[in-house]
């Protein structure tokens, strides 16, 4: 490995590349090569990722994406390996346009064993430990504006009257809501988040609260909610509160992590819980809120799907 990170670090990523794919034709067990190489080949685009990738699947012996899908965890047993190399693989492949592939691929790194929801208090307290830095990770920033971009592709041109940004965060999304509202409305359940989204000065007012404690009391045209619903093991109480929120014709925004089927959670990493599509839509159309737009993206890192819905 001495060869790929002596490379990599003079600016030599075709070299890193090739120098990974040795090492993994040698041990395609070695979790340090696997990573690097996938890590390379996600930073590709185009038809450079694709001929990256099927080199990266003759190197390592497996052939074509399913066999990698079956073969890897048989290779690491360790979850969070096994985690880390799934979920770069699906977003490789989710990149290429593959979205029924990645969702087979994340499915294989995820399991229907599904852990006790955090605490409220411990993902407070884990956001407000995190409060002064948020901002300065890429992977959060980026996310927001992908985010962002599906809304200006997918929402009508004209400011809605009302808005809610839930959770807001330290108030990264503030800039582009506040100019498609005319009144601003943000909620955290962190304290020290909701600090910096008010000092932030984008909201005419933020509330610190639990997003399905805090919904009864609003009446919006726009719900927006990125990066969170990932903490709900059961998705029908928030698409229940945003539904009595919304003013008739009114939208919810969100992102979801997806799963081949049912709910699902990650092993590895920060506890998400992932849902099937046609989960979402059910929960959704059951609350009396349709479909308006559907799109693959990536947040933090991880392939996602940014939902809007209307309420009728």
């Amino acid at each position: 490995m001495d060869e790929v990170y002596r490379r990599h670090n003079a600016g030599d990523q075709v070299g890193a590349f090739v120098a990974a794919l040795a090492v993994i034709r040698d041990d395609p067990g070695l979790v340090l090569a696997q990573i690097a190489a996938l890590k390379l080949i996600s930073r590709a685009v185009g038809d450079t990722q694709a001929g990256m990738f099927e080199q990266w699947l003759q190197s390592t012996g497996f052939g074509n994406l399913d066999n990698a899908a079956v073969i890897l965890p048989a290779l690491f047993e360790c979850p969070a390996e096994l985690y880390a190399i799934g979920s770069i693989l699906a977003v490789i492949t989710a990149s290429q346009g593959r979205h029924r592939e990645a969702l087979a691929v994340f499915g294989s790194f995820l399991t229907a064993d599904l852990p006790a929801p955090l605490a409220k208090t411990d993902v407070a307290k884990e956001y407000g430990n995190t409060a002064e830095v948020y901002d300065q990770n890429i992977l959060h920033t980026a996310s927001v504006d992908f985010f962002t971009a599906f809304l200006d592709r997918s929402l009508p041109g004209q400011p809605v009257a009302v808005a809610v940004d839930v959770p807001c965060g330290s108030g990264m999304a503030g800039p582009w809501l506040r100019q498609r509202s005319g009144r601003l409305i943000g909620s955290d359940l962190s304290a020290h988040m909701s600090a910096m989204a008010e000092a932030s000065g984008h909201y005419d007012q933020v509330i610190c609260g639990d997003m399905v404690e805090v919904l009864p009391n609003l009446t919006v045209d726009l719900v927006v909610s990125h990066g969170s619903l990932y903490y709900f093991r059961d998705l029908v109480p928030v698409a229940a509160e945003v539904a009595k929120a919304l003013r008739p014709g009114g939208w919810f925004a969100f992102t979801d992590y997806p799963a081949p089927c049912g709910t699902m959670a990650t092993i590895s990493g920060n506890l998400r819980y992932c849902r099937a599509p046609d989960l979402v839509r059910a929960v959704m159309t059951e609350q009396g809120l349709e479909e308006s737009a559907c799109e693959w993206g990536l947040t933090f890192g991880l392939p996602c799907v940014y939902w809007l819905f209307r309420k009728a």
